[in-house]
């Protein structure tokens, strides 16, 4: 979800970018009719201040401009410039790599490290442990913890009639809720993963800390339901604001549990994960974590795990998003 500074700033670009290319086509016809032209310095001021795409666009549409060198290097180092300045001042939407995803259609690898079934949990007693009344145990070091000691809560009813994908829709102050749903690997998705990059969960930040976080960005656009189960890209109600550390770390080991299993088997899987807000925080302290096997009845597959929302060496105030180095 963007915020309305964001929209402003899009409907700008948009429309300098337009008149820029209209006013290089009106160039290029007064220019083969002889007529006044418009100043090159003008020019140049409609890229600075924004239109560089428009007028590399018009240059070449409209072949204007395309024997000067100095419009033919000049016009892709403004744009160079700004993305460059935009990307040091964290005024981009989306990670540099985010975009190379997007324009070349890949996306980054993962992991191929299985990681310990039980690496970085422990069990807590199950009154302390239990969170479905909404209660969220501290963070205490382990990122991850059991809860009612690893049975998931889904009833009888759910067992028996939960069909499809379920999603919360988004509250009062745009976050998240429940996902859920009932997978099976028919609903897998065969191809690659489309953008991400224009959804602003709640509490998104642009940051980064490169000398902490190997791909350097704090936080990640974090699908509840791994798009690589259902194939959910773009879904505003099935993203939150994750850490590096949650999204492609802790929550990964137990996706990979149900995506192995439904691959090995061909059985359906109840599947629920739900992020855990305090108040009017805008960023999840965690997400609870259920999987249930239908056919065997949980004997192959079931868990129920919390995993925090947090980054080794980083302090996050959960309420707007913000972060620091921890001290």
């Amino acid at each position: 979800m963007m915020d309305h500074l964001s929209w402003i700033v899009i409907i700008y670009l948009i429309l300098i970018n337009i008149i820029t290319f209209i006013i290089f086509g009106v160039d290029k016809s007064r220019a083969r009719s002889h007529a006044w032209r418009i100043p090159e310095k003008r020019l140049f001021f409609l890229a600075v201040i924004g239109g560089s795409i428009g007028a590399i666009a018009g240059m070449y549409i409209f072949r204007h401009k395309t024997r000067h060198w100095y419009f033919v290097i000049g016009m892709p180092l403004i744009l160079v410039l700004q993305l460059a300045g935009a990307w040091y001042f964290d005024l981009l939407p989306v990670s540099p790599e985010e975009i190379l995803s997007q324009v070349v259609g890949t996306e980054s690898p993962a992991p191929t490290e299985r990681v310990d079934d039980k690496a970085g949990t422990s069990e807590l007693d199950a009154s302390t442990a239990y969170i479905g009344d909404g209660s969220i145990p501290d963070h205490k070091g382990d990122d991850v913890i059991v809860l009612n000691y690893d049975k998931p809560l889904f009833t009888d009813k759910e067992k028996a009639e939960l069909q499809g994908e379920t999603y919360s829709d988004l509250d009062s102050l745009g976050r998240c809720g429940k996902a859920v749903a009932r997978l099976h690997r028919d609903m897998m998705p065969g191809g690659k993963r489309g953008a991400i990059g224009h959804i602003r969960p709640s509490g998104w930040h642009t940051v980064k800390y490169p000398d902490l976080i190997k791909d350097r960005y704090l936080y990640n656009r974090c699908h509840l339901i791994a798009y690589a189960m259902t194939g959910q890209t773009d879904n505003e109600k099935n993203l939150i604001t994750g850490t590096r550390h949650m999204n492609a770390e802790l929550m990964l080991e137990y996706e990979l549990k149900v995506i192995r299993y439904l691959e090995d088997t061909g059985n359906h899987v109840l599947y629920r994960v739900t992020p855990r807000f305090k108040k009017d925080e805008l960023v999840a302290r965690g997400v609870e974590i259920e999987a249930w096997s239908v056919e065997d009845e949980g004997k192959g597959l079931s868990f129920h795990v919390f995993v925090y929302n947090v980054q080794p060496g980083i302090e996050i105030d959960y309420k707007t998003g913000k972060s620091r180095r921890a001290k």
